[in-house]
């Protein structure tokens, strides 16, 4: 049976959960292999998810905060749309990649404010951390992005047709490792949760749906930026290579996960105080002199 291209952009962004939800058990099981442990099946966070839609919610915050109970959907609903970007480009428009910014900043936003909203300590620790992080993460990311579309001359995500600029932008693509790894909270910048010192951080008082939108929230934005990488510096070959590399990158973080040790807050800002140097660095390079 032969599918138009908008059905099959709908079937498609259809199974991006259920493929987010894998790619996470393949992170888990591959991180247990490394360590030297049996780990989960990698369909343990299906299950998981699962479990918690089913557990009834034993947060009393939900009747009293009206944010503690609507911030959990809104911050799934944001990290879902990032997908209409990457891979499926069922939205393109002129400079499109400026909604990619702010919609990554607004769930970052998102993040905090449920971080503020659950009233606990440790809560409130998660998100100073993350609105320290913030501040170079997002501003590297958007110079990334900038020097990609400078480098390439194309306005619109759905322009990224250029394969292997990573040998092209290696720079920006070390800059971009690193806010993949800040964005997806995996160590050594894993500081937001960190969880022998804070617990979950801002996962602490969820439970039930809400834990479950905020869990399946992270799985997806692991899945995102590993897409994104690869549409980014890879480029799009067929379904299947890009499906490929997709998992590798995912292995990539789970490997780092593995063999790394979590930075302090300091540490990890004044890491990405360098990367923004050396991405700001990359940009003028192309913007002024490549040009």
């Amino acid at each position: 049976m032969n599918l138009d291209i908008n059905t099959a952009k709908i079937i498609g962004f259809l199974l991006i959960i259920p493929f987010a939800v894998l790619m996470d058990g393949v992170r888990r099981k591959a991180v247990a292999r490394m360590q030297n442990r049996v780990g989960p099946p990698i369909w343990q966070p299906f299950f998981d998810l699962i479990k918690l839609y089913q557990k009834k919610s034993s947060d009393s915050l939900a009747e009293k905060n009206v944010f503690f109970k609507i911030i959990p959907p809104l911050y799934l609903i944001t990290t879902l749309a990032l997908f209409v970007f990457i891979p499926l480009k069922v939205v393109s428009f002129k400079y499109d990649f400026l909604l990619l910014v702010y919609l990554l900043a607004l769930e970052s936003a998102l993040f905090v404010l449920a971080a503020f909203a659950s009233n606990s300590p440790f809560g409130v620790i998660a998100s100073m951390r993350e609105l320290t992080l913030m501040v170079c993460y997002e501003t590297i990311f958007a110079i990334v992005i900038l020097t990609l579309f400078i480098f390439n001359n194309i306005t619109s995500l759905a322009g990224l047709t250029q394969s292997w600029q990573l040998i092209k932008l290696p720079i920006a693509a070390v800059c971009f490792f690193y806010v993949m790894l800040t964005e997806t909270r995996t160590t050594p910048y894993d500081t937001v949760e960190a969880s022998p010192e804070i617990m979950a951080g801002a996962e602490s008082e969820f439970s039930g749906k809400g834990l479950m939108f905020l869990e399946l929230a992270k799985m997806m934005k692991l899945t995102f930026f590993a897409m994104l990488s690869v549409a980014l510096f890879f480029g799009y070959f067929n379904l299947l290579a890009f499906l490929s590399l997709t998992i590798l990158i995912v292995l990539a973080l789970g490997f780092w996960h593995a063999t790394t040790c979590r930075y302090k807050v300091d540490q990890a800002f004044n890491k990405l105080i360098f990367v923004f140097i050396f991405a700001l660095i990359e940009f003028i390079r192309i913007r002024f002199i490549v040009w």
